[in-house]
């Protein structure tokens, strides 16, 4: 979604903005899960893990009721939000830009499927996906499945998180 309104250039920048929001957002959810279960465990009947369940499904609703008023949809789009966020000209501009921007004209014979061929047989797609799973996921995974097996309460476990979180989040910021 973000390559039909933004240049090459200008998307590297915005995708580093956003997995930079990730990893602070991996480093933080501990410390708030710490605080609500540390806060709000056993009030009005529920325990700690309801209440995180509860406060994370709302906020996820919130966030998706303005997400489907405000997000765009292509600039090219005939209707959505596009139509009362931009007038004709600024649309024109954005398609504009994106057409001088190309490298090649999409050929119009070829199906979705050709393209999702083309990306399992390259091996650069793999190493892509192995270096991220590795990367972003398995020291957070592991570390959490060894607390609780080890049997930690609940917010110690995401305090005791929190450190390697935030020194792997340092890291990861600036080796983008």
């Amino acid at each position: 979604m973000l390559s039909a309104w933004y240049t090459r250039k200008e998307l590297a920048l915005r995708t580093a903005v956003l997995y930079s929001g990730l990893v602070l957002a991996t480093a933080f959810s501990g410390l708030i899960a710490a605080g609500i279960f540390a806060g709000l465990s056993d009030v009005q009947g529920l325990h700690g893990w309801q209440w995180l369940f509860i406060l994370e499904g709302a906020g996820s609703v919130v966030a998706a009721i303005v997400a489907f008023v405000v997000l765009v949809d292509f600039p090219e789009s005939k209707s959505g939000s596009g139509m009362w966020l931009f007038t004709a000209d600024e649309r024109e501009l954005a398609q504009q830009r994106i057409r001088l921007d190309r490298v090649s004209l999409p050929s119009a014979d070829r199906s979705v499927w050709h393209g999702l061929g083309l990306a399992v047989k390259d091996v650069r797609t793999w190493i892509f996906v192995r270096t991220f799973h590795y990367r972003f996921h398995s020291p957070h995974c592991a570390e959490r499945s060894f607390l609780t097996f080890v049997r930690y309460r609940s917010s110690s476990s995401a305090q005791i998180t929190q450190p390697t979180a935030l020194t792997t989040s340092s890291r990861r910021t600036y080796s983008l």
